[in-house]
C-alpha cells in the first residue's frame, strides 16, 4: 500500500496517538505528507526520511480543470468565499467586495448554518461546481486548503484566511512558504487596506516555475514508490 501526499492538519497529538500512527506506517510500503509538521510527527526513531509532497489536486494545470462543468454561481464579478463558517472571514470578505464594488458569493463544503447577512450562499459545493466557482471569480477568500491549492492552480488573486497564530504552521503556511507567497496569508487582525494590496498581487510566475518542478519530482516519486511496491 502507498499513502501518498496525507494530511494531519494542524492538530495536536500525544505520544500514545503518535505511537500508534507511527506503528501504522509501517503497513505501508511508502508514505509521504503534504506539510512538514506531519513529516516531523511521523519520523520515529527509525529515520525513515518521509518526503513532502503537493497535494494531488496541484498534479494538475488549470486546463486539466476544464473538463468539469459546473454552475456558474454568478454572471457579475465577484469575490468568491470558499470557507468553514467564520465571521471574522466573513467580516473581512464582505468589507473587501464593498471597496472593490462587486457582489460576494459564499460556498461552504458542508450544509453549514444560515447566515442571513449573506444573501448569496451555496452549501455542500459538489467539486466541480467549487472548481467553476473558483475559476470564475475575481477574487477568492478562503480557510481552506483546497480553496488556497485550487486558487493557486488556477492563477487567481486570492488569500488564505487564518483564525489564530496557532494555524500558522499547518500545512496552509507550508504550501505557501514553499512557493515564495507567504503574505498571501492574513488573519482577523489584518487592515482591510493591507488585504487589499496583497489579493492584488495574484500568483506570479515564479510560482508556476516552482510548481512545474514540484509536479516532476511527485510523479517521479509515485512512480518510483509504485515500482518498489509491485502495484
Amino acid at each position: 500500500m502507498i499513502a501518498y501526499s496525507i494530511s494531519m492538519g494542524d492538530a495536536r497529538y500525544e505520544e500514545p496517538a503518535l505511537d500508534r500512527l507511527r506503528g501504522a506506517k509501517r503497513r505501508f510500503q511508502a508514505v509521504s505528507v503534504r506539510e512538514e509538521s506531519a513529516a516531523e510527527l511521523l519520523q520515529g526513531e527509525d529515520g525513515d526520511e518521509i518526503p513532502t509532497v503537493l497535494d494531488p489536486t496541484m498534479l494538475l494545470v488549470a486546463k486539466d480543470y476544464q473538463v468539469l462543468g459546473g454552475r456558474v454561481p454568478c454572471r457579475d464579478p465577484y469575490l468568491f468565499v470558499y470557507a468553514t463558517p467564520s465571521t471574522a472571514l466573513l467580516s473581512c470578505a464582505r468589507k473587501m467586495a464593498q471597496r472593490l464594488g462587486m457582489r460576494l458569493i459564499v460556498g461552504y463544503f458542508y450544509v453549514a448554518s444560515v447566515d442571513f447577512n449573506v444573501p448569496e450562499q451555496f452549501h455542500a459545493l459538489s467539486p466541480e461546481n467549487l472548481v467553476v466557482a473558483i475559476r470564475n471569480a475575481s477574487y477568492v477568500v478562503t480557510n481552506s486548503f483546497h480553496g488556497t491549492a485550487l486558487s493557486i492552480v488556477h492563477g487567481k488573486r486570492f488569500l488564505s484566511f487564518v483564525e489564530s497564530s496557532g494555524n500558522c504552521k499547518g500545512r496552509i503556511h507550508c504550501l505557501l512558504e514553499r512557493l515564495g507567497i507567504l503574505d498571501r496569508m492574513i488573519g482577523p487582525e489584518c487592515p482591510i487596506m493591507d488585504a487589499l494590496v496583497r489579493i492584488e498581487k495574484g500568483v506570479p510566475e515564479s510560482v508556476e516555475e516552482v510548481l512545474s518542478k514540484e509536479r516532476q519530482a511527485a510523479i517521479s516519486y509515485l512512480t518510483a514508490s509504485i515500482e518498489r511496491a509491485g502495484v
